[in-house]
């Protein structure tokens, strides 16, 4: 399972919340430093490059649930892809307080608002009807009320369908 969203949205919060239930979690950017697989770094956007096709070759999940965190991680071999997602204005404050520049600010307040990591997440997974059904605004509301991680989406191999059986059950991923 992935958890993408743009830099600043609490995916790292939501992995520590995770991680600390015991569940098995992988941050991918730690993981492609300690493998090498950062191939160099875009100088205009001060970001560093990963070779994602070789981390997702290298990456194996010893457990049934597990996982897979960055910004990019929706580009790995998953099943499903939780997407957080956060205010444009919010999101800004995160990064200044990062201390990030004006234009790297701009450019992620910019993906965020146009939401270009769910529809990179959308086009990736392969949406068709699926056995199980994830039951999405359960989920959602749980992260966002609970821990204020702003608004989430649960992508699921199928099951997008808001009149499914399943929806507005709750959903746990254990």
């Amino acid at each position: 399972m992935a958890i993408t969203g743009t830099p600043g949205t609490g995916k790292s919060t939501a992995a520590k919340l995770l991680d600390g239930r015991g569940y098995y979690v992988v941050y991918l950017d730690q993981l492609a430093e300690e493998r090498k697989l950062i191939t160099g770094v875009d100088q205009a956007r001060g970001a560093r490059e990963v070779d994602v096709e070789r981390l997702d070759q290298g990456i194996q999940v010893p457990v049934k649930l597990g996982f897979l965190v960055s910004h990019y991680a929706h580009l790995m071999s998953v099943d499903i892809a939780i997407v957080l997602r956060c205010h444009p204005r919010i999101l800004a404050k995160r990064l200044r307080f990062r201390g990030w520049s004006d234009a790297k600010v701009r450019e992620n307040v910019e993906a965020e608002a146009i939401d270009v990591i769910t529809q990179e997440a959308v086009g990736r997974l392969p949406l068709r009807r699926g056995k199980r059904c994830a039951r999405v605004a359960e989920y959602r509301d749980r992260l966002h009320g609970r821990y204020g991680l702003g608004r989430c989406r649960l992508l699921r191999l199928g099951d997008r369908d808001p009149q499914h059986r399943c929806a507005g059950r709750p959903w746990d991923p254990r």
